[in-house]
């Protein structure tokens, strides 16, 4: 009954970050010329704090399964990093945790609630899909 009342409440969270994506993060492509296969992907840090014991992606281990799903869907709905299926293909190259001000941070972000000056960042690029 746990387990059917927790994926229960998984889901209606997943619904509400599907029904309005912009509200948990955002992305952006950045490059000079024609290069523009890289983006920044920003995350809230409300997604952050519900969702504290989401597991690592498999593919992507610098972010959590609930950021994937997140940065899957900014992607398809901004047409970037798409296959001939239309599936996203990418890969996080870097990140950036929350910017705070102040010497002793996760202290006070824990003890505190401070919000932070910016969000948590992560870097990526546009990946081909392997040859058939």
């Amino acid at each position: 009954m746990f387990l059917l009342l927790s994926r229960i409440t998984i889901l209606l969270l997943f619904a509400s970050c599907v029904t309005d994506k912009g509200r948990y993060g955002r992305v952006e492509l950045y490059g000079v010329g024609d290069d523009r296969s890289s983006f920044v992907f920003t995350v809230s840090d409300e997604l952050t704090s519900q969702n504290k014991e989401s597991p690592q992606d498999k593919k992507n281990p610098k972010i959590t399964e609930v950021e994937a799903v997140l940065l899957t869907q900014l992607l398809k709905q901004k047409k970037i990093c798409l296959d001939e299926d239309d599936k996203p293909l990418f890969e996080i190259t870097s990140r950036q945790e929350k910017i705070f001000d102040a010497t002793f941070a996760h202290l006070i972000e824990e003890n505190y609630k401070a919000r932070p000056l910016a969000p948590k960042m992560y870097f990526g690029k546009c990946i081909k899909a392997p040859s058939k």
